[in-house]
């Protein structure tokens, strides 16, 4: 008879469910920021998919703050990602079964705007409850908050010189 470490079951319950959770968020930010048929349109009808009920209500609320915005396409040319990270932690139950994941993510990307003057550099930092919900995992509840900054263009160098801004030394 074969038998099974009871913690190589756990890992596999949380492996699960962590891919799950990964996968939902990265979909979330892919459709909220990087995909041109999305923000140049102002819609995001996909990104609410993820969201349970409730918290799909709020989110749809909160667009400004999770997505590009209604108006992106009146401000940027493109939107490229950046470096960005993804954390999880899952709570299991006594029998092992994963109940909830914690996801903490990190998104950065950069926006080109139409006019030149400056870029955007799109700074999310989110947690996201998921929960089993019906036969997948959902996300039931959100804290995200945004850092957006404006980043000065630098003038264009000669070939094979890299451009660098003004410190303010002297």
């Amino acid at each position: 008879m074969i038998r099974t470490d009871p913690l190589l079951r756990l890992r596999g319950a949380s492996k699960v469910a962590s891919d799950r959770a990964i996968v939902a968020t990265t979909r979330l930010y892919r459709e909220a920021f990087l995909d041109p048929a999305n923000w140049r349109t102002g819609t995001y009808d996909a990104l609410w998919e993820d969201f349970a009920s409730t918290a799909k209500v709020q989110a749809r609320k909160d667009a400004r703050i999770l997505t590009a915005g209604s108006a992106a396409a009146d401000a940027y040319a493109g939107i490229v990602p950046r470096h960005s990270t993804i954390a999880t932690t899952v709570l299991l139950d006594r029998k092992g079964k994963a109940t909830v994941v914690l996801v903490t993510a990190r998104f950065e990307a950069f926006g080109r705007t139409l006019s030149g003057a400056s870029n955007t550099r799109f700074d999310s930092a989110g947690r996201f409850f998921f929960e089993r919900v019906g036969g997948g995992w959902k996300i039931v509840s959100y804290d995200v908050h945004r850092h957006d900054r404006p980043v000065a263009k630098t003038a264009p160098s000669p070939a094979g010189v890299p451009a660098t801004s003004p410190t303010g030394a002297a």
